[in-house]
């Protein structure tokens, strides 16, 4: 009887050794998937993220091309101010160097005895500006 009770004991310590050898095993079955899963979703952000980059990249690009652009545009821009600047000074300068000729001009007409030159055209400024 003792024997059948020991035989008892051992197969009741066997079937629950199996018991949790089956539990062991189910819980590595189900966290070899879980880490499946998650290497698939991990794969799948770095492939996401892999074209995230690749757009950003063109973006950047993109922009850089457009600063670049328009910085071209900022200098023709200032060159041509530069250049009418430059034009408007030109002009100036001959403005001034015919006024001062036909201020020599006149001076010259009055040395010669025309004073009226002087006056008149004194009168005649005041009347068009009034």
């Amino acid at each position: 009887m003792e024997e059948s009770i020991s035989l008892r004991r051992v197969a009741v310590q066997s079937m629950d050794a199996s018991n949790q050898q089956e539990t062991i095993r189910k819980s590595v079955l189900e966290e070899s998937a879980n880490l499946s899963r998650r290497q698939s979703m991990l794969e799948l952000d770095k492939v996401n993220w892999t074209h995230e980059r690749d757009a950003l990249g063109s973006r950047v690009e993109a922009l850089e091309a457009k600063m670049k652009s328009l910085q071209m545009q900022q200098g023709s821009v200032e060159n041509a101010f530069l250049e009418d600047a430059s034009e408007v000074v030109r002009q100036g300068w001959l403005l001034e160097q015919e006024q001062a000729s036909l201020e020599a001009e006149r001076e010259a007409l009055r040395r010669e005895g025309h004073a009226d030159v002087g006056a008149g055209a004194d009168e005649q400024r005041g009347h068009q500006s009034t």
